[in-house]
């Protein structure tokens, strides 16, 4: 459903006409506002019948109801086609939930770690929706999180699905949110039908509610630098070891669509960060081999920085980023909800070839875990310190060279009721060359390694490659590069 909304909303976006920015030199240092007043609308967008920037009681009450009948549905069909005894509540139930310390639940690693965080994301919607900002959208997040782990379930309340409905379906919330405008603003204003769909698919909370799609449609997203990219193709295993699999993968094949969308690169001093998220990164892969069909589903987006400039050619944004990833690969398994501090930044070697990168460094709360399981639900739950390497070289309008690293330590408790060390590794390096119009061919590898240690279990290190070949059509920024060298100087 991510991705086929996320396909949908992108391929609304590739054919968008680019509006040419006009560089200025200088800089303008101007910190994040974490305002809990909403956004101001752009002002050259056709205005409201009414005002969305006053709210009323109504704006406050309207997702409070929306929540609450959301979760009632979702319990009544859970209960109905899923499994009567954890979703059967009760009075009794509830009861005993307020009264029961919260725990570390060991539900299905896809439930968890994907599930949980989407019906976090409609929780944020449906706020969004109303015309709050994101600080105030998080609280309402956070209650249908905790509404639902007292009434929603028969078991005790879980520790690990407030962190991934709370905050992590604030983080994809917002990028989906983000996302919705923008689609449903391509051809002009007011929207057309297909874009207001697309919209609607990739957040349903924020587009179908008491006040429609309003306030996706007056959300001022001041004119962002973005870059997308479109992709299909597919991977082959060329290189494994220790997979513990008596056949093993090598040579297997799968088919791969992904989806990147950034949104607020740096390089225009014209456009400020003054908002959570006025610099987001989304990426999204399916495969036919993975869980769920997801392979990876990652955001990255800045909560609290500042733009900062080094010389003439270099403009760069840093400060706290909030992020949820989402990987389920042959491999392994991580998901993780997590707060890093980091940069991101471009830099113009030349007029035609631009340095663009972010590094983070973190911790969050977050499982990993074997794939193939070893056990029943073999994962790791604990504290995760991460990192996060991404440089791109882009030559112009012909080609770009991209280079990803990231890593994942946990150690926690297993299901095995025991303490557990997991270390995940993974690089992933790409060349893509433009070859007619928006269109694009690449190649690209990538290496995973997994180096877990079970007190009950086995103690292993796996390590797998794959090589995959891609056809992608590029937005209307082509490679993504901000600014002129020229104008900047």
């Amino acid at each position: 459903m991510v991705f086929a909304a996320a396909f949908a909303g992108a391929l609304s976006i590739l054919n968008a006409p680019q509006e040419v920015r006009r560089a200025t030199t200088g800089s303008r240092l101007e910190p994040v506002r974490m305002s809990l007043d909403e956004e101001p609308r752009l002002q050259d967008r056709d205005p409201e019948p009414e005002d969305p920037s006053g709210k009323n009681a109504l704006n406050y009450i309207a997702p409070v109801v929306e929540i609450f009948g959301f979760e009632v549905l979702l319990n009544l069909y859970d209960r109905t086609y899923i499994d009567p005894a954890v979703y059967g509540v009760t009075p009794d139930s509830v009861r005993d939930n307020l009264h029961h310390a919260w725990v570390l639940d060991t539900d299905p690693f896809a439930v968890n770690m994907v599930a949980h965080p989407y019906t976090g994301a409609i929780y944020y919607g449906f706020a969004r929706a109303a015309g709050h900002s994101y600080e105030v959208s998080l609280l309402y997040t956070l209650f249908g999180s905790v509404l639902w782990e007292y009434a929603g379930e028969t078991g005790p309340a879980s520790v690990n699905d407030l962190i991934m409905t709370g905050i992590g379906g604030s983080f994809l919330g917002e990028a989906l949110f983000r996302m919705a405008n923008a689609v449903a603003h391509i051809g002009g204003d007011p929207p057309g039908v297909v874009p207001q769909i697309a919209a609607g698919m990739l957040l349903p909370s924020a587009t179908v509610n008491v006040y429609g799609n309003r306030y996706v449609r007056t959300f001022a997203d001041h004119d962002p630098p973005v870059f997308l990219r479109m992709s299909v193709g597919a991977s082959r295993i060329v290189q494994e070891s220790n997979t513990g699999e008596e056949d093993g993968n090598l040579g297997n094949i799968s088919g791969l669509a992904t989806v990147d969308f950034i949104s607020g690169l740096p390089g225009d001093s014209d456009y400020t960060y003054d908002r959570p998220f006025d610099y987001f990164s989304f990426h999204f892969t399916g495969s036919n081999t993975a869980q769920t069909g997801i392979g990876n589903l990652m955001i990255l987006g800045l909560l609290y920085g500042a733009p900062y400039t080094v010389g003439s050619d270099y403009r760069g944004v840093w400060g706290l980023y909030g992020n949820y990833d989402y990987i389920s690969q042959e491999t392994f398994r991580v998901a993780t909800t997590a707060l890093s501090l980091g940069t991101t930044g471009q830099c113009r070697l030349s007029d035609r070839i631009a340095l663009q990168g972010t590094m983070a460094v973190g911790f969050g709360f977050g499982a990993a875990g074997n794939v193939p399981a070893v056990g029943d639900k073999d994962y790791v739950y604990g504290i995760m310190p991460q990192a996060l390497v991404t440089i791109r070289t882009i030559f112009g309008d012909t080609a770009m060279f991209d280079i990803t690293g990231r890593e994942y330590f946990v150690r926690g408790t297993g299901v095995d009721r025991r303490v557990a060390l997991e270390n995940n590794a993974h690089i992933e390096a790409s060349f893509n060359v433009r070859v007619v119009g928006p269109m694009a061919v690449g190649a690209w590898y990538g290496i995973s390694e997994i180096d877990a240690r079970y007190r009950t279990f086995s103690k292993s290190s796996v390590m797998r490659g794959t090589l995959g070949l891609t056809v992608s059509f590029l937005g209307s920024s082509g490679f993504g590069v901000v600014g002129s060298q020229d104008a900047e100087k």
